[in-house]
């Protein structure tokens, strides 16, 4: 086989898999399901927010229990994988952009963001060993994209008032 065609190849393979992984994660944040965030975490895995870090699986998942407890209501995530890159032997970079829609209490919230991950390629699959969260921007849906704001709402964690 051509060197270029098995390249080409094994570049889809590994972006499809990436695709799949976080399709996976931001299905089961929506349904606020802990079970099915789980295994998409290895152990020791890291996650980073511009306000804070959680190390662990456990801890990671207990940051997204304490948001669905304060009244988040995940409602739609939409991820667009940008950017697959092999960076060591069995780790990616996966660069994903997303658009979301969620509720809290009365309100809906439409923002953007992106993750930057971390992930390896273990024996049952893909697994996320770092995971990088920043929203570009979120909004109140009924106050139209140019109120968009940086600043998280003060419901999520590390969140202030503007």
């Amino acid at each position: 086989m051509d060197p270029l065609w098995e390249r080409l190849g094994r570049q889809a393979v590994v972006t499809e898999a990436a695709r799949q992984l976080q399709v996976a994660y931001c299905a089961a944040f929506d349904r606020a399901d802990r079970e099915a965030l789980l295994p998409l975490f290895d152990p020791d895995a890291v996650f980073r927010r511009p306000d804070s870090v959680c190390a662990g699986r456990a801890a990671i998942l207990d940051f997204y229990e304490h948001l669905w407890a304060a009244g988040t209501r995940p409602t739609r995530h939409f991820p667009v994988v940008v950017e697959v890159d092999e960076i060591g032997e069995r780790l990616l970079r996966v660069r994903t952009s997303y658009f979301l829609i969620l509720g809290h209490g009365d309100d809906l919230y439409v923002g953007w963001g992106d993750y930057d991950d971390r992930v390896a390629v273990g024996p049952q699959g893909l697994v996320f060993v770092a995971k990088t969260s920043t929203i570009e921007g979120l909004v109140r849906a009924e106050g139209g994209w140019g109120r968009a704001s940086r600043t998280p709402p003060p419901w999520l964690p590390g969140g202030k008032t503007p």
